[in-house]
Order: C-alpha cells, then sequence, then structure tokens
C-alpha cells in the first residue's frame, strides 16, 4: 500500500490513540483536581475549626481556674483581708480579659448581722447595709432572714458599686447558690442580665460560682461562695480574638434546658453580629455533616458550639486548579501527538543507526578483550551486586573457570566459601570508601602460593555515585619474597648493631672487672705464700682464688660476647663443674630457695668450654630462683644422669635439631615457681625479651645458643603455678676430664734481675712489683707509658724484663713499647692484657714480646711466665 502524502494508516491510528488516551486522561485528571480541591478546603476548614475549638476550651478552662485561683487565696488562711482578696483578684485580671467582676459572697447568720454591717462600714469608711432586690429590681436594706448571702467583697469597686452589701437569697441565682452549697460543687447560672448593669452597658452575663469551706480539720460547713461574673459575649469572643479566622462561622448555645436553645455569642468570619445589633435573633442551625460541633460541660450548664464553614471565604479560596489541569492537559495531548508523529518518523532512521553503533560497539568491545587477555595482571569488573560484568584470561585461570561460567555470577558461585565472604567484604569496603584501596590476596587453590596486589576501585557516574568496581591483581610472590628478605636482612644487621653495643660495653666491662680481679686474684696468691701449709686461713684465701677465677671466666666470657676472647673446648666433668660452683649458685639463689644437687658421680664427661657451660648452670639456677616470687619452701633442683637416646628423640627438643644417636649427659633443673603461660614459653629464647623488670633478655637466648653449639638439645616444660623444668643433652665423650691441678707454689728468692712493671692501675702494679720482690726480682714501677720510657733513660743499673699492660691512657702498650726499644732495642717484655692472647700476638707481631701474661693472674701465673726469662 503506498503511503499517504503526511501520515501512513499505522502512523494516523497511533496518533488518535494518544489524542483519545490524553482527552480521557485530561478530563480524569481535571476530575480528580475538583475533588482534592473540595477536600484541601474541607481540610482547611476543619484544621482552622478544631483549633479555634480548642482555643475557646481553654479559654473556658482558663474562666473557671481563675475563680478556682481566687479560692486558693481563702485556703489555709483565718482571715482574707479585703486588701488581699482585691490584691490577688487585680493579679487575675491582667492575665484575664472580659471579667466583669470578682466577688466574695459571705454567708451572714441573722445574730451576726449588725457586727457585720458594723465592721465592714469600718473597713470602708462608709456606711453599709445588706440590701434585698425588689420586685421593681431597685435594692433595698434587707428584710430580717435567718441568714444573708452578701456580697462583701468585690473587684473592681467600679462599676459595681451598686452590688456591694447586695443579697443574693433574693437574686434569679438564689437556688443555684443553694445547690452549690448542699453539694459544694462548681456552679454556673444561665446567662441573665447582670443587677449592676446600665442602659449603657446592657450585655448579658454569666456567673462562676465556687463554693467555700474549711478543710483544717473542722467543717463548719459552706462560709460563702466565690464569684466570677463575666460579660458572656466579651469571655466568648477572646478566642476569637486571638485567632480570627475568617474561614469560620461559628455559633454558641446554652443547651443545658433540651428543648429551648439559648443564643450566648456568634462570630461569622470575624463579624460579631449580636453585638452590632442585640435584638438579632439567631437559633440552632440544623444538623450540617460538614459542621464541627463541640460541647463543653461547666459547673451543670452544656454549652454547644457549632463551626460552619464560611461561605465567602469558600468561594474566594476555590482555586483555578481544576480548569488550568484541563486546558494543561488537552494542549499537552495536542503536542504529544505531533511528538509522537515526529517521533514515529525518525523510528527507521534511528534503528539503522543503532544497528550500526551495536556493531561497533561489539567489534570494540571484542578488541578490548583481546586487549585483557594479553595482560599478565587479573583483571575483572563487577556490578553493586557483586557479579562478574567482564574478566581476562588471566582471571579465568586463577579462577580455573571459563569465562562463560564466570560472567554474570557472583563469586560464591565458583570461589570457596571462605575466599568468597572475604571477597565481599573487599568489595563493600571498597564501595564504601568511595575510593581505591589495595589488598594482598592467595590463590583459591591451596597448593599454589602465588601471592596477588589486588588494586580495587570504584568506577562512579557523573554524580560521583558508584555504579560498578574494577579489580587489577599484579602477581608480587617474587616482590614479596625480595621484600621478606630485606627485612630479614635489616632484622639481622639491627641485631648485629645490637649485639656489637653490647660487645663494646662488654669488652670495656671485662678490661675494667679483669685489672680489679688482677689486684684480689694476686693479693690473695701473696697473702698464702705468707702462711704455713696448714694455716686455718689458706682455707677461705683459696675460696677467694677460686670465686676470683670465676669471675675471671664470666670476664672471659664477656670478651667472647665482644668477640676478643678464644672459647677453648675441653673435657669436662658436669657433676664436678656444678659441684665446683655451689657456694656462688647458693649466693645467686638466695636463702628463701634450697637448692637441690643430685648429682651423677658416675657420669661420664662432655667436650666443652667450661666458663659457657657454667654459665649455662648459673642462668638456668637464677632464672628459677627468680620464679619463686616471694615463696618460702622453693626448692631449685639440678640433676645430672646418663642417657643412651635415639635420633628421634630430639624431635621434640627446642628448634628441632637433628643430632645422632648415642651417649649423651643430661643436666635437668627445675623449680616449683610460678611456671610460664603458652605465650610467654613460646618467646623466650628470643634476644632482648624478658619478663623481669631488670632483665636484658640475653640469658636463655645464651643458654640454647651454647647448648646447640655444644652439639646438644635442649627441652622445657613449664605449667602456670606449678614450675618450670629445663633439661639439656650434651653428647658424652670418652676422654676424662682433667683432674684440677695443684697449685704452683713459687720459690722465695729464686729468681734474680730488675723488671719494670707498667701500668696505669696502681692496684696491678703493685701486685705485680710485690710478686716479683717475692721472687728475688728488683722490681721497678711506671704509671704510663711516658714514665716507663723516662725511668729507663734515668735508671742507672740494667732493666731484664718489661712488663707492659697493652691499654693505657696516653701512649698505648705497644706504642710504648716501640718508644722503649729506641732506647734499649735488646730490651725483652712480656705484654699483659685481658683479651685473648691470639689477637694480642697479632697486634703486636713485629715487636718481637717474650709473652703474654692474661689478666688477671696469680703468682704462679706470674712466676710461670717471668721464670724462663730470669732464671
Amino acid at each position: 500500500m503506498a503511503p499517504s502524502s503526511f501520515l501512513t494508516k499505522y502512523r494516523r491510528g497511533t496518533v488518535a490513540l494518544v489524542l483519545l488516551l490524553g482527552a480521557s486522561l485530561s478530563v480524569l485528571m481535571w476530575d480528580l483536581a475538583t475533588r482534592q480541591e473540595s477536600e484541601r478546603l474541607r481540610t482547611a476548614f476543619l484544621s482552622r475549626a478544631q483549633t479555634q475549638a480548642a482555643v475557646a476550651q481553654q479559654r473556658l478552662s482558663a474562666y473557671q481556674e481563675m475563680v478556682y485561683n481566687l479560692r486558693d487565696a481563702f485556703i489555709g488562711q483565718s482571715t482574707v483581708s479585703r486588701e488581699e482578696f482585691g490584691r490577688v483578684s487585680r493579679s487575675l485580671f491582667e492575665r484575664h480579659a472580659g471579667v466583669q467582676a470578682l466577688q466574695w459572697v459571705q454567708i451572714v447568720p441573722h445574730e451576726q448581722r449588725t457586727a457585720f454591717e458594723q465592721q465592714v462600714a469600718g473597713e470602708l469608711n462608709r456606711p453599709f447595709l445588706i440590701r434585698q432586690r425588689q420586685a421593681d429590681g431597685s435594692l433595698l436594706p434587707a428584710a430580717v432572714g435567718a441568714e444573708y448571702f452578701v456580697i462583701n467583697y468585690l473587684e473592681p469597686l467600679a462599676g459595681n458599686e451598686a452590688v456591694l452589701g447586695y443579697d443574693v437569697l433574693t437574686a434569679p441565682t438564689a437556688p443555684i447558690l443553694q445547690a452549690a452549697r448542699t453539694d459544694r460543687q462548681f456552679k454556673v447560672t444561665p446567662v441573665l442580665r447582670l443587677a449592676q448593669s446600665t442602659p449603657g452597658q446592657s450585655e448579658p452575663g454569666v456567673i462562676f460560682i465556687l463554693p467555700y469551706w474549711r478543710t483544717n480539720g473542722s467543717d463548719r460547713g459552706v462560709e460563702g461562695f466565690l464569684q466570677g461574673v463575666f460579660l458572656v459575649q466579651t469571655m466568648l469572643s477572646q478566642s476569637h480574638q486571638l485567632t480570627t479566622n475568617e474561614a469560620l462561622d461559628t455559633y454558641y448555645f446554652d443547651v443545658s434546658d433540651g428543648t429551648n436553645p439559648q443564643v450566648l455569642y456568634a462570630n461569622f468570619g470575624g463579624a460579631e453580629p449580636l453585638r452590632d445589633n442585640p435584638r438579632l435573633s439567631l437559633s440552632l442551625p440544623a444538623d450540617d455533616p460538614a459542621d464541627l460541633q463541640t460541647t463543653f460541660i461547666m459547673g451543670g450548664r452544656t454549652w454547644k458550639m457549632v463551626i460552619r464553614q464560611n461561605a465567602e471565604w469558600a468561594r474566594l479560596s476555590r482555586s483555578n486548579q481544576p480548569r488550568i489541569i484541563l486546558g494543561a492537559g488537552l494542549i499537552i495531548t495536542a503536542l504529544l501527538a505531533l511528538f509522537v508523529n515526529s517521533l514515529l518518523q525518525r523510528t527507521a532512521q534511528i534503528e539503522r543507526v543503532v544497528h550500526e553503533r551495536t556493531r561497533q560497539l561489539r567489534a570494540s568491545e571484542a578488541r578490548l578483550q583481546d586487549i585483557l587477555d594479553h595482560s599478565p595482571a587479573l583483571i575483572f569488573l563487577k556490578d553493586l551486586e557483586g557479579r562478574f560484568l567482564l574478566c581476562n584470561e588471566a582471571f579465568c585461570r586463577y579462577s580455573r573457570c571459563p569465562r562463560e561460567k564466570i560472567i554474570g555470577r557472583l563469586d560464591g558461585d565458583f570461589v570457596p566459601g571462605e575466599d568468597a565472604r572475604r571477597f565481599r567484604e573487599m568489595d563493600a569496603q571498597v564501595l564504601a570508601a568511595g575510593k581505591p584501596i589495595e589488598f594482598e590476596i592467595r590463590s583459591t587453590d591451596p597448593a599454589d602460593k602465588t601471592l596477588y596486589l589486588t588494586h580495587k576501585f570504584p568506577l562512579l557516574d557523573e554524580r560521583g555515585r558508584p555504579y560498578a568496581l574494577c579489580g587489577i591483581a599484579t602477581d608480587i610472590t617474587d616482590r614479596q619474597a625480595a621484600e621478606e628478605h630485606k627485612r630479614l636482612l635489616e632484622r639481622k644487621l639491627l641485631e648485629a648493631q645490637k649485639l656489637e653495643s653490647l660487645g663494646v660495653l662488654a669488652g670495656g666491662v671485662a678490661h675494667d672487672f679483669n685489672n680489679i680481679l688482677t689486684s684480689i686474684l694476686g693479693n690473695a696468691s701473696l697473702a698464702a705464700l705468707d702462711l704455713p701449709e696448714n694455716h686455718r686461713v689458706r682455707r677461705q684465701l683459696a675460696q677467694i682464688e677460686r670465686a676470683a677465677q670465676r669471675a675471671a671466666d664470666l670476664c672471659s666470657q664477656m670478651l667472647a660476647y665482644a668477640g676478643r676472647a678464644t672459647v677453648l673446648t675441653a673435657p669436662v666433668n658436669l657433676s664436678e663443674l656444678i659441684r665446683d660452683t655451689a657456694a656462688l649458685l647458693e649466693i645467686s639463689v638466695g636463702k628463701r630457695v634450697r637448692l637441690d644437687l643430685q648429682l651423677d658421680d658416675q657420669a661420664p664427661a662432655v667436650l666443652g668450654d667450661a666458663t659457657q657451660l657454667r654459665q649455662i648452670v648459673m642462668n638456668l639456677v637464677i632464672n628459677a630462683a627468680d620464679a619463686m616470687d616471694q615463696r618460702a619452701d622453693g626448692v631449685v633442683i639440678v640433676r645430672t644422669a646418663t642417657h643412651d637416646l635415639a635420633a628421634a628423640f630430639f624431635e621434640e627438643a627446642i628448634h628441632s635439631p637433628k643430632r645422632p644417636a648415642g651417649r649423651y649427659v643430661g643436666l635437668e633443673v627445675s623449680d616449683n615457681g610460678s611456671g610460664m603461660p603458652p605465650e610467654v614459653l613460646a618467646r623466650i629464647f628470643e634476644p632482648f625479651f624478658t619478663t623481669k623488670f631488670s632483665g636484658r633478655g640475653l640469658g636463655l637466648a645464651a643458654v640454647l645458643g651454647i647448648v646447640q653449639s655444644h652439639g646438644g638439645a635442649l627441652f622445657v616444660e613449664s605449667t602456670p603455678g606449678k614450675g618450670t623444668t629445663f633439661r639439656l643433652f650434651l653428647p658424652a665423650t670418652q676422654v676424662q676430664a682433667a683432674g684440677t691441678r695443684a697449685p704452683f707454689a713459687p720459690i722465695p728468692g729464686s729468681l734474680r734481675g730488675t723488671v719494670l712493671v707498667v701500668d696505669d692501675e696502681e692496684s696491678v702494679r703493685l701486685v705485680g712489683m710485690q710478686t716479683l720482690t717475692v721472687l728475688g726480682v728488683t722490681a721497678l714501677g711506671a704509671a704510663d707509658g711516658e714514665a716507663a720510657i723516662e725511668l729507663l733513660r734515668t735508671h742507672a743499673g740494667p732493666i731484664d724484663l718489661v712488663l707492659l699492660d697493652l691499654t693505657m691512657p696516653g701512649l698505648s702498650g705497644d706504642e710504648t713499647l716501640r718508644r722503649l726499644r729506641e732506647i734499649r732495642p735488646d730490651l725483652r717484655a712480656i705484654i699483659m692484657s685481658g683479651f685473648s692472647e691470639g689477637e694480642i700476638m697479632q697486634r703486636c707481631a713485629d715487636l718481637g714480646i717474650a709473652g703474654y701474661l692474661p689478666k688477671p693472674f696469680d703468682v704462679a701465673t706470674l712466676t710461670a711466665k717471668v721464670q724462663p726469662l730470669l732464671g
């Protein structure tokens, strides 16, 4: 079919359908807008009417509360003066408008009439009589009666003078007063003409009546009434003055009588018709569901409030919105029809363009995918729900899934549950932060140890909101290993620097300490030479020598820390070593801890450094004693034994060392102290880890190092609250341990010659000189290198030998020897030092020294060194 000149039939039908639907929708919207407009007016009316009703209720309650407040001034008072009544009343007037008067009506028995009239006349300073209303409305002196209800207090007096002294038993309100006296309840009168009304002020009023009686324990009956006299229209108009509303027509009626409602007040959109025309007659409006009606019940009266929508306000408040909506809808329908027609014309052209663009987009996606597949990094793209939109071939290999099983699925569909949960948490963290975050992840295959650095970042739209999440993961396994190796080297360097600092400190301390020990050991040896063989003091001197020698051994160990001493190994009997150290151990543990030695005297020797082995014993025993805290029953048990052990036995040792099967000598140190929790036990062999306030954290680390360097193994068991046991096993040797050598007994006067002793420490210098003197040698002393050089120049006789300290202030020992050789090239010298002999010989190799004397030394050692040179 040939197309028409303007539209094809298809397009005409579509446009016609749009016109029909648009017109129908416009009519529906007009009807809906009309209904909404009516509902809007109704809602606005009800809102205003409810507010007006609430305000009216609040105002009426305030007037009622005012009478109660007035009564409160009487409660608890034996009497209330006229001035006090006036003051309280005036304060109430300030808060409430529309009040004609506040009155105190006092019940006066006849027998008190004369006294009452005289009292009031005195208070007013003018004549006063109780008066009654006559038939013509006039007030005359009251006739004799049993009692009188007299208006005694009155505020304000101006305008109300006519009712002062008025006996209201003759008023129309008398029955209501009697009823209030009987039931002691608050009462409200009907609308009535007030006694104080004048031709110029004839607005009807209403009276609120509240009986008063004392409540102090003696009920003397009602003594009077507090009355609030209100101009009814003025009173009711107050709420409208506060919230004048042109939308409301308001009526107030007294419907207490049921059949004859009495109009009280009316307000039509802010106008007051009864005030403008007092003779206007208004009747109760017929019930209308659209009205808002409220009933007020006060003091036995029922007042009805009817609020009706003001017709003029409703007319003015209606908008043109429904008509505008209808017109706009029809115009929009026409424009929409034109737009649809234009849109249909372009549809075919757009479809052709979309088809071409789709082809180009698919080609571009294929190129992008090809680029991504050639990237070694893992690349993926997810939507906000975590479903994969894109991934490359490297990611498929990582996931061990083909691409078609990844796209459109979640991590949990092909990744183990724990890994999937972790990936979801990472994605949520990135999306919440709105910025890139890097994570380290491992392969989901437990056998694959590859580590990836994953860079995840959100893709944001033009408003800055994320619409997808992209991730790029790079294999950093090799880089991580290199960084870990670097950190390990840095940690080792730091530990080496710490140990180097410790070594410098240890070397300095050992040097100074060796000088002190030289004085102690030398003087003890000299003292022993002056005593007979069986003298009782010799035993104490021998103990001093052994203790000094132990201290010297510790100095050697400190020099070993400093790298300035040589560690020597020899067969050592552990039981004998411990027994020789027992005295020092007992001093170390203190009196509060008992030391129990259970030593195997038949145990074979071990090959090791006695000083280091002694250090093991000392460290373990001192640690055990420290674990006792303040226990009075602490026991440290030191036990040795021989064991034949299999290689598998050592698998449970610290660091699981590989040790051969064979015979081992075991050392066990146990205590009943506080024990250690697992987290402390796991770290006790770390260097510088300590739980002691003054500890250095090196003791147990040194123990483990010494045991392993001796080819042994170390075990530890500890239970909190029960104690700790250390067990170590060292390989036994068939070589017998050397026995204790017999002390060398130098022969006094056996040597001849002159020896120069050079040392900056006076105690060392004196010990050397005294020992040489005992041996028959002439001893000279010099405190430093310069003094030695000067003495060599000036001494008259020959000097056969020089004992020279290596470390001195000023000129060092080797420099001093060079200067001495310049004077006496053939001068022989022995170097004294606390450092190792090998280091000394290497340092002084070019000086040709005759020997090396280690510090500290005793008489026997010094004699053994100088005798070959002077004998």
